[in-house]
């Protein structure tokens, strides 16, 4: 694998760049206890799609008015979050760093709201990307992340050949394969090896450390 053949880098953030598994399962559980009183425990692998398909998951019972007030509750505590439990994975700043030198073009791809991602990026100084793009980045409707990365793709006229999403769940290899571009799975982000083998990426590292001997 030679991942220097690539121009166009499509970075998801969560499980991938970053381990903010520690504040939004703080946030969510608090969430929960605030709006109906009612425990519940989030676990890694919950961690990754979307947050109304992550509340879906763990309590599939609630009705959609208890859904919205759990998203809203969520919303307030992590959006104004230190994010004091929020961690780089090791190596991913120093590859966004080392990819640029090589004068490839980074993107950032992520589920996680607008607002929070650029804040935890400014807390973690990095400044690498040339578009930034979430589901709530456009005021007229929410993408899904295939939505998003074929917006990437057609406003920065992409060539697919040449343009990769490197992700840690199944979810970016099946937005990566929707548009016809090849993906590199992360383990030891949110997902199993079992369930990132099965949705077939172009190619699996153990860590985003493995990727810089990559580089060619």
């Amino acid at each position: 694998m030679n991942i220097g053949k690539y121009s166009n880098f499509l970075f998801d953030l969560d499980g991938t760049l970053i381990d903010s598994f520690g504040d939004i399962k703080l946030s969510l559980e608090n969430s929960y206890q605030t709006i109906l009183n009612r425990r519940v425990l989030v676990t890694r692998n919950q961690i990754g799609p979307p947050l109304i398909e992550m509340i879906e998951e763990l309590t599939p019972d609630l009705d959609e008015n208890n859904k919205q007030e759990i998203i809203k509750e969520f919303r307030n505590r992590y959006d104004n979050s230190s994010y004091e439990l929020t961690r780089e994975m090791e190596g991913s700043v120093q590859l966004l760093s080392q990819l640029v030198n090589l004068n490839k073009h980074l993107f950032l791809v992520t589920n996680k709201a607008y607002k929070p991602t650029l804040r935890i990026l400014e807390k973690m100084r990095v400044n690498f990307f040339k578009e930034i793009v979430s589901p709530d980045k456009f005021e007229d409707k929410r993408l899904s992340k295939s939505e998003l990365i074929q917006y990437l793709i057609e406003a920065h006229h992409m060539r697919l050949t040449k343009t990769v999403m490197i992700g840690d769940t199944r979810h970016d290899v099946i937005a990566a394969q929707a548009n016809q571009i090849d993906s590199i799975s992360v383990s030891g982000g949110y997902d199993s090896i079992e369930n990132l083998k099965k949705a077939n990426p172009t190619f699996i590292v153990h860590n985003i450390s493995q990727l810089q001997s990559k580089i060619q």
